[in-house]
Parts: structure tokens; C-alpha cells; sequence
């Protein structure tokens, strides 16, 4: 800046806002004067209706050509920062065109009053006690529902998503199907019909967002508040919350080795409208539905015109032989409902699962649907019906079956190197999680949840069985993610649990 004199006051103003030009700078002399206005203008500094220096002036105190102030003067215009006032050359306009983008931030008291009320209904507040416990950025031992991320081919996904939607098909962009895409649905039938021996087809298909959304939807569009539904005696807190949400009656069905106790559910409810099953492998406790026990819940479905929920949450993950076949596929009266979900085999964050039912019900459930819902987004399903049938979704489920098969292995191996006669841990064929309980030894020396607070402090969650049923029973029983964490993770997790549990009694806080 010269040292001429100051011929216009509204010059001075200038100088105090630091208005300075880089020459050695790329962008042009006109751009950084009109940024710098600009910002002044945005933040304040500048009220409206002050009115600007003439070019030349400003030129002068910038020591440039008074071609580059007006060049910024008209952008300023052109934005709407500046407005020309006949006779008043021009001035600060009465509101900066970045503030209509935000609302007028409001004047707070100093002290947020507490509401005098919750907004809760009392059955809002029920359902509220049934948090889902939310898995955590980075996955810890033990912790449940975690798929591993780092085996998926994010190159094949995201080459996928961008040859969709780099140039999108008006018939993609427009889609409203309420069934979800139609290529994603024949993509669903032909799989389930290839991998899990369930012949269906496109018509019989209705995505969702995630298998718990499915659920919903059917337990909202199938029974009336009131209505009894059989529960697996131990199962996911969320079913219990979507149970409670649309006022229906639970009713606990116990287990035994062969799965769901069907007489036992006839003696206790034989009018229930519906019962949800994990037939391919019980959650948490493991076990498969035998034939004669599946056989009995068709007929009394069948008998009480009632619905049956197939909830395949991880049948995908068989160690030993091939998968086993699904409920749905000996059902011969249309009372199954088949639910998938991608979140264990892609992960959890895609929310997409879905549906398979009679195609009596279809047209019913979809315009249902179409009133309530329209949900997942159409941004992922056709990437998905591409990675389904180019043959990138059977290629993943084969790796992650030998990735998970030696993390299971390793827990296994670890556990009874390190914690035999304390905790007794049971193999199994199927899933991502593995049941282990407390010996009387260990139970002398403290209590599961003495055992469940001090492993918390050493960053292992380790969740108590008696949390998967409703009426908290006592148990000795934990459950054991492994299916995110690598083969060292496991060990030293293991280990760590084993100085533990190991430590002198002082130190372990018994109770």
C-alpha cells in the first residue's frame, strides 16, 4: 500500500479491515479484493448500507489499476454483496447472500428450562429400556455383530457403484417399486435358490431395510394389538422392543437340543398369531431346528392360521457340509415368511435385508408398504444386484467361511490352552459367536458379573447369556463375537482374560 494521502473517508475503513493484494499470487488481483470484501461483508465487519469508496480511490490506496476494483465491485454486485444506489455510488447490501442459506440464530435464555414432562408414552418408555447395543468404531473382543470389513472387495463395490451411477438409467432413477428393484430381486430369488434351496422368484421378493425392519413390517401389517406371538424363549433384546412397539403379547417358547419347544408353545399360546424362529441356528444358544420340531410348527401354523417368521440372520455361515436347507422351503401352506439380511455378510451399516413370502401376500405387503415406508435407498440396490449376480457374493461368503472358520478355531484353541476347568466354551458348526460358561471353580472365585466389570476395565466385552432372556434369568453363561478380529486379537484377548480370571482373589474383587 502507498503512502498517498487519504482523500475519502470510507478509504480509511479499508486500511483497518486489512485489505492487502498477493502479486506473487496465481489468482487475480480482482478475485482476492472481491474474496476479501466478500468476507468482511459475510462476518460482519462491513454493516449494510455502508456505502464503498469510490474505485478510484480504492485503487489508489491498493495501488492498483482501477479496472481490477471495479472488476471486483461488479462480481460483488453480481453476488449480491454490493448493491448500486443512484447518487450513491455504491453500498453494502441489506443482507449478505450467505446468510439466507442460514436461519437468524435465536436469542437462548441462559438456562434451557427442563421439560416438564417426558414425551414418552408409557409404552414409549418400555420400548426405550430396550436399547440395541451399538457397535463401537473399532470392533473389541468379544463383542457381537461385528462381520469383518476388512476382507470385503471395496475395489469391486465401489467400480460397481460408479458404472451405475456415474450415468444413471432414468429407469433407476425413477424407481418406486415398493417391492424394491426389480434386477436386485431376481438377483435375492436366484441366489436363495442356488445357495439355500429356497425356490422363489422375483414376485416373491420384497427388500428391506435390514432383517429387524422386516420383522416390523410384519408383526404392523399381519396382527392386531393383543395378539399373542411365540418367542424362542432366548433371543435379541430388539425382538422384544418390536414386540412391545406394536402391543403384542409375548409369549416365551422354551428350547431344548432340537429347537423350539412346539407343544410346549401350543399348550402356553394356541391361538398366537405368529412365532418368530432362528431355525438354521438358534440365537444365541446354537442349535439347529430339527425336522420333526419344524414339521410341527407348519402344522400348527397351519392349524391356527398362523404366521411363522424364518429368521436366517447367518445361515450363510456353515463350517461343515453345505447349508442347511431353510423352514421356508417344506412349507406347502404359505405360512412362512422368510427373512434375510445382508448385514452379517456385507455389513451392518448397508441396511438392506429381505423378504420372501407367498405371492398371495405380496401385492397386500407392498401396498402396505408403499403407505408406510420406501425404504432402503435405491442408491445401493442395483450396486447390490450387480455384486449378487456377477458372482462377487457367492466369492465373498466362500472367503469369509475360511476366515471365520480360523477365527473360531483359534477362540476354541485359545480358551482351552488358557481357561480349561474355568471356562467351558462349546464349539459349533454355524454362526460368528461361540457360548462358553463358568465352571463352579471360577464361580467360587467371583461372579459373572464380577468377571463381565473387571474384563470391561481390560477393554474385552464379554456379554452374559442372561441378557438374551426377558426375564433375566441367572446364568452362568457368556456369548463370544470373533468374527472381527484377527487371529492375534483373539489370543492375546484370551490370554488377557486369563490373567483375569487367574488373579489372586484380593485383586479380583470377588463377590
Amino acid at each position: 500500500m502507498t503512502g498517498r494521502a487519504k482523500s475519502d473517508a470510507g478509504a480509511s475503513l479499508f486500511i483497518l479491515l486489512g485489505l492487502s493484494l498477493d502479486r506473487a499470487s496465481a489468482q487475480p488481483l480482482s478475485d482476492q479484493l472481491s474474496e476479501q470484501i466478500a468476507s468482511a461483508i459475510a462476518g460482519g465487519r462491513l454493516a449494510a448500507g455502508t456505502p464503498m469508496p469510490s474505485t478510484r480511490i480504492l485503487a489508489d490506496e491498493l495501488d492498483c489499476s482501477r479496472n481490477t476494483v471495479k472488476a471486483a465491485f461488479e462480481k460483488l454486485i453480481a453476488e449480491g454483496y454490493l448493491v448500486g444506489v443512484a447518487r450513491m455510488n455504491t453500498v453494502v447490501a441489506e443482507r449478505a447472500p450467505d446468510s439466507y442459506f442460514f436461519a437468524e440464530r435465536p436469542i437462548l435464555p441462559a438456562e434451557v428450562p427442563t421439560p416438564a414432562s417426558s414425551i414418552l408414552s408409557s409404552r414409549g418408555v418400555r420400548i426405550s429400556t430396550h436399547r440395541r447395543a451399538r457397535c463401537a468404531q473399532s470392533a473389541r473382543p468379544f463383542e457381537l455383530g461385528h462381520p469383518e470389513s476388512e476382507e470385503f472387495p471395496f475395489d469391486v463395490w465401489v467400480d460397481l457403484y460408479r458404472s451405475h451411477w456415474s450415468k444413471p438409467r432414468r429407469v433407476v432413477i425413477d424407481s418406486a417399486d415398493p417391492r424394491g428393484y426389480l434386477p436386485l430381486r431376481s438377483a435375492i430369488a436366484q441366489y436363495l435358490s442356488t445357495m439355500r434351496g429356497l425356490t422363489c422368484d422375483a414376485e416373491d421378493v420384497i427388500v428391506t431395510g435390514g432383517g429387524f425392519h422386516a420383522m416390523d413390517l410384519c408383526m404392523r401389517l399381519a396382527m392386531q394389538p393383543g395378539d399373542a406371538i411365540w418367542i424362542e424363549e432366548a433371543t435379541a433384546r430388539e425382538v422384544y422392543a418390536m414386540v412391545e412397539a406394536n402391543g403384542l403379547v409375548p409369549v416365551d417358547v422354551p428350547i431344548d437340543e432340537q429347537g423350539m419347544i412346539v407343544s410346549e408353545g401350543i399348550r402356553r399360546a394356541p391361538h398366537a398369531r405368529m412365532a418368530i424362529v432362528t431355525p438354521a441356528h438358534q440365537h444365541p444358544l446354537g442349535m439347529t431346528m430339527s425336522l420333526q420340531r419344524r414339521r410341527e410348527l407348519l402344522d400348527w401354523a397351519a392349524a391356527a392360521n398362523a404366521w411363522v417368521l424364518e429368521d436366517d440372520y447367518d445361515g450363510e455361515f456353515r463350517y461343515t457340509g453345505t447349508p442347511l436347507a431353510t423352514l421356508k422351503s417344506l412349507d406347502r401352506d404359505g405360512r412362512v415368511i422368510y427373512i434375510g439380511t445382508f448385514s452379517k455378510s456385507i455389513f451392518p451399516s448397508l441396511r438392506m435385508g429381505y423378504m420372501v413370502m407367498h405371492p398371495g401376500l405380496v401385492n397386500d405387503f407392498s401396498s402396505a408398504r408403499d403407505a408406510i415406508d420406501n425404504h432402503p435407498s435405491i442408491l445401493e440396490q442395483p450396486v447390490m444386484a450387480s455384486f449378487i449376480g456377477r458372482g462377487h457374493f457367492a466369492t465373498h461368503l466362500r472367503r469369509m467361511r475360511q476366515v471365520y472358520r480360523e477365527r473360531q478355531s483359534a477362540l476354541l484353541a485359545s480358551m482351552r490352552e488358557h481357561l480349561t476347568g474355568l471356562i467351558e466354551i462349546q464349539p459349533d458348526v454355524t454362526g460368528l459367536h461361540l457360548l462358553g460358561f463358568m465352571t463352579p471353580r471360577l464361580l467360587n472365585r467371583m461372579s459373572l458379573d464380577a468377571l463381565v466389570a473387571k474384563a470391561a476395565k481390560a477393554g474385552i466385552i464379554l456379554v452374559p447369556l442372561k441378557n438374551f432372556y426377558r426375564d433375566g434369568r441367572d446364568s452362568a453363561g457368556l456369548v463370544f463375537g470373533f468374527s472381527s478380529l484377527p487371529l492375534e486379537v483373539i489370543r492375546d484377548a484370551v490370554e488377557t482374560l486369563a490373567a483375569l480370571v487367574n488373579a489372586p482373589a484380593a485383586a479380583n474383587g470377588t463377590s
